[in-house]
């Protein structure tokens, strides 16, 4: 989101550049498409410095990770610069407490690779390994104490791992087994009590949730969800504190399914139909509606926003 309010979409085209389209007005109607080139091998990742300049990730041809980024916020675009490393997998890009940006990919050694902002909005780090083997993109969120934690797949039982700071200057925690299987990369977001909630979609399809009831507290254990899916869940919180989640159905159409109060009970799967070939995404408007997108068998990427905070 740009420092406005405004929303902005980023894409690896059809040609592998980037583009990019925004809406004119916080919550409004969409720009068209417009490149920012680059020849990119990855989907691109996005995060907001400090000073709500926007920034993308991605991964070159030389499997070495590049971006680029706001001069100002909501301003024009620099030229694509190095950040060096080598990746396997796709980037995620997150924030520390301190408005550090920081980056993780797969290795080519199949470990956690990470570089990070040495000061907000400043130059970077060299990489640095956290280590393992581990199979597809890892996920990263930022946790209550400002800290970062990051999920990944294991490689050889495809496990659900966990790695994690409690502070943005503090230091990694051993690896630990929240355990579970998932076939894909894992969606992570904070509850109404800042704890993390984790959601993977197992071998039988359907998709499954362990979380912590409180910030760094222990783990649940998994419970199922039900639901059939092929492909990674996405996962956002409400106004109100209620979260929902977003898969892309057997059926090629997006369901979703939220809680009744925060922390509460979940609701049944309830499609929101369309035909789409990859897994949802969902991103939170200015004023706090939930908006999702979805990538149809034309490569078109659509969206459907909630018509009030809560309210599809």
């Amino acid at each position: 989101m740009n420092k406005d309010g405004r929303l902005e979409a980023f894409v690896r085209g059809c040609d592998n550049g980037l583009w990019h389209a925004w809406q004119v007005s916080a919550g409004g109607s969409w720009s068209s498409w417009s490149g920012l080139g680059g020849v990119l091998t990855s989907n691109p990742t996005v995060a907001t410095n400090a000073d709500g300049r926007l920034e993308v990730i991605a991964v070159g041809t030389d499997h070495g990770l590049w971006h680029i980024w706001q001069g100002s916020a909501g301003g024009s675009w620099s030229a694509w610069s190095s950040l060096g490393g080598t990746s396997v997998s796709d980037p995620w890009a997150v924030v520390n407490g301190d408005g550090r940006l920081e980056v993780f990919v797969q290795g080519k050694d199949g470990g956690l690779w990470h570089a990070w902002q040495v000061s907000a909005g400043g130059g970077w780090s060299a990489w640095s390994t956290l280590g393992g083997y581990w199979l597809g993109r890892p996920v990263a969120i930022r946790n209550a104490g400002g800290g970062l934690d990051a999920i990944v797949v294991s490689h050889s039982d495809k496990a659900i791992w966990h790695i994690g700071k409690s502070s943005a200057s503090g230091k990694w925690s051993g690896w630990t087994v929240p355990g579970g299987v998932s076939i894909d990369s894992p969606a992570v977001a904070l509850n109404a009590n800042r704890g993390i909630e984790i959601f993977v979609v197992g071998t039988d399809e359907a998709v499954r949730r362990n979380y912590q009831a409180a910030s760094s507290g222990n783990w649940s254990g998994w419970n199922t969800l039900g639901g059939a899916s092929a492909a990674s869940p996405a996962a956002a919180i409400n106004k109100d504190g209620r979260l929902e989640i977003f898969v892309l159905g057997t059926d090629h159409a997006i369901y979703h399914k939220w809680q009744s109060t925060p922390g509460g009970n979940w609701s049944s799967w309830t499609s929101l139909e369309g035909d789409f070939v990859d897994e949802p995404v969902t991103v939170t408007n200015a004023d706090g509606r939930l908006e999702v997108f979805g990538r149809g068998p034309d490569s078109s990427l659509s969206h459907l926003g909630q018509a009030s905070p809560g309210t599809w």
